[in-house]
């Protein structure tokens, strides 16, 4: 047998050998585009801004505000950025380790596990703004009750003083009645008495 029909006997088999490698490679990378795509979906799945994953980008406010700090121009510039921060992550970091979130509506902090609070963790914060409304309002209405309550003993405290006061000035007038009607009747049992007797000394009579 001589060269060619060798060489072409081993052609095919080399060309085969080749598609079966071509053929590998594409399915590794296929394999790794559904890794990459499930890792991707993972980590978007944990980010609860709900915005694309950027792995040169700050990983929580602290690092967003240094950076701001670094590329803001101006002091409004940095104003700007920060409020862009301030947007994308709603926790803060702790000197402890971990985040902290602050709920203003019921001025409270939340620990949170991220630089953003998971949905599972939304959902706690949210559940527990619900009972510190229901709270709140059973608080608002026991106070209402109380000052109403408050303000009809005060009613009635008042009565009762003007009733009282009422009493006090009857009781006086009628004691200042019975003095005068007393005194009255003591300086008519006087002039009696004076006219009965009979003095040497008139004008003492007539002083009595």
């Amino acid at each position: 047998m001589g060269a060619k029909e060798i060489a072409s006997l081993q052609q095919p088999q080399k060309m085969k050998s080749y598609e079966n490698m071509q053929s590998s490679k594409a399915q590794n990378v296929n394999r790794w585009i559904c890794i990459t795509i499930v890792l991707g979906a993972l980590v978007l799945a944990e980010k609860s801004n709900a915005q694309w994953w950027n792995p040169f980008g700050p990983s929580d406010y602290e690092e967003c505000s240094e950076k701001a700090a670094i590329d803001a121009k101006s002091s409004q510039a940095l104003q700007i950025l920060l409020r862009a921060c301030e947007a994308k992550f709603a926790g803060r970091r702790k000197l402890c380790g971990g985040y902290t979130f602050y709920d203003a509506r019921q001025n409270r902090y939340f620990d949170i596990n991220g630089p953003n609070p998971s949905k599972k963790e939304a959902a706690d914060i949210e559940a527990d703004y619900s009972s510190y409304v229901e709270n709140q309002k059973e608080t608002a209405e026991a106070l209402r009750k109380a000052e109403q309550q408050a303000a009809i003993l005060a009613d009635r405290m008042r009565q009762q003083a003007e009733i009282r006061e009422r009493q006090q000035i009857e009781e006086n007038r009628r004691a200042e009645a019975t003095l005068l009607n007393r005194k009255n009747i003591a300086l008519q049992g006087v002039k009696i008495m004076s006219q009965s007797i009979k003095c040497d000394y008139p004008f003492l009579v007539d002083r009595l």
